[in-house]
């Protein structure tokens, strides 16, 4: 992951985001875990595509 997307690694912890949880992530459910720039949403959603592909 971009460094820039570090920072929200405990949110994911603390809330046991796991595999299955990731696959089917929503912009909502990142916004709730406090990935709030667009940017950074896209940035996580785009690398969980890649880990399907």
């Amino acid at each position: 992951l971009d460094d820039c997307l570090q920072q929200y690694i405990k949110s994911f912890e603390r809330e046991k985001i796991g595999g299955d949880q990731l696959l089917r992530i929503t912009h909502q459910e990142l916004e709730e875990l406090g990935v709030t720039r667009i940017g950074h949403q896209e940035l996580i959603l785009e690398a969980v595509d890649l880990l399907c592909a």
